[in-house]
């Protein structure tokens, strides 16, 4: 009589029982799923430390400001030469020019000796953004404030150092708007991602339409904003020196009655991951916080570099002016940053893990149907 019985591993011996070769299906399937499952954990866990070494827990990203008086000769090239020399030092992230870049808008020789003095920067691999300011571009007087004619008409894109033809191709560009007088830029450190957004002066609806695409496609970064003219001599968004009744919603210093540069500040306030707006224009100071958003005019200038470290430990800022190399103002204030990457790799991991598990359940089951099928067919005496 035929024998169906099937010889089983496990008891190494012929058997009958369906419940044995189960169970030795199983437990071995188990083991290769926990080896499985300890190689995959100790791979990821080692991915951290594959570092040749070790960050600094901070960084920097420096502003220039109303630069048009050293256009005028290469005294311009010392400013960034210095910033090239010390970049290592202060383990800069970018650089943002916040406008005013040349004094007269279509000097040749104005714009020559700043993409010279420009280009130092990008020779070295510095990233860096601007916007251009009311100097840079042709305007005229309207209803007693100026505004540019044509948000098309200034030079600075026929120069190496502000070509956006040439900077599309760098890493950290992200895009430009209005031939290259609003710019944007990115920058990481560890778990952080940064984007800058610099929109020129008085920027028409076009420009403003951009600079809302970005921070909406952005909106997990931690968004800079700057341009030229945005607060007054007392830290409001009037278009003139300030509220003393000086130099306000008359000249040329801002939009009439600083209707521009308050809704840019409304605007701003509705994006939560704008933590940051600097703006130069004024020969003034201001350092104050709106609704949690630091708003920041360097007005104290001349020949001179401002220095923001970012600590990541304390969640700090530090701002520094040098002129000359020589320290001439410093204050700090407190941020909120957001990062990706804790709640990023968790959700990989825990992805990973998931797969460990549940890949090789399914395999056993379906390699268990199988077999269970040809045992059960199988004669292993007689025929």
């Amino acid at each position: 009589m035929p024998d169906f019985r099937i010889f089983c591993p496990m008891y190494g011996r012929l058997t009958n029982s369906i419940t044995d070769n189960l169970t030795f299906l199983i437990e071995t399937s188990m083991r290769r799923i926990a080896l499985f499952i300890i190689i995959l954990l100790l791979t990821v866990n080692l991915f951290p430390s594959v570092k040749a070494s070790p960050e600094p827990d901070s960084f920097s990203v420096i502003q220039l400001s109303d630069t048009q008086y050293l256009s005028e000769s290469s005294a311009y090239e010392n400013l960034t030469g210095w910033i090239a020399d010390h970049s290592a030092a202060y383990n800069l992230r970018m650089v943002i020019h916040t406008g005013d870049i040349v004094d007269t808008y279509n000097s040749v020789i104005q714009w020559e000796h700043a993409s010279q003095a420009m280009m130092i920067l990008q020779e070295n691999n510095i990233p860096y953004c601007w916007c251009a300011g009311n100097h840079d571009s042709k305007g005229s007087y309207q209803e007693g404030a100026y505004v540019p004619l044509d948000n098309y008409t200034w030079l600075g894109s026929s120069y190496d150092a502000f070509n956006i033809s040439v900077l599309s191709n760098k890493a950290y560009w992200v895009s430009s708007c209005n031939n290259g007088k609003s710019t944007a830029a990115t920058f990481t450190f560890k778990a952080y991602h940064f984007l800058v957004i610099s929109i020129e002066y008085l920027a028409n609806e076009t420009a403003i339409q951009w600079m809302k695409n970005l921070i909406e496609s952005h909106s997990s970064d931690n968004i800079i904003v700057s341009t030229h003219s945005y607060l007054d001599t007392f830290g409001n968004t009037t278009g003139g020196w300030g509220t003393d009744g000086s130099r306000q919603d008359n000249t040329i210093w801002g939009s009439a009655g600083g209707v521009w540069e308050t809704s840019l500040r409304n605007i701003l306030m509705s994006y939560p991951s704008v933590f940051m707006i600097l703006c130069g224009h004024m020969q003034a100071d201001v350092d104050q916080n709106v609704n949690g958003k630091e708003e920041i005019m360097f007005g104290d200038n001349v020949n001179s570099v401002r220095i923001y470290t970012f600590n990541m430990t304390s969640k700090t800022v530090n701002s520094a002016t040098y002129r000359l190399g020589l320290l001439v103002s410093e204050f700090s204030f407190p941020v909120k940053l957001s990062s990706f990457s804790n709640t990023a790799f968790q959700n990989i991991y825990l992805t990973l893990i998931a797969m460990a598990i549940t890949v090789p359940i399914v395999a056993v089951i379906i390699l268990m149907k199988k077999n269970l099928g040809t045992y059960s067919r199988k004669r292993i005496l007689g025929s």
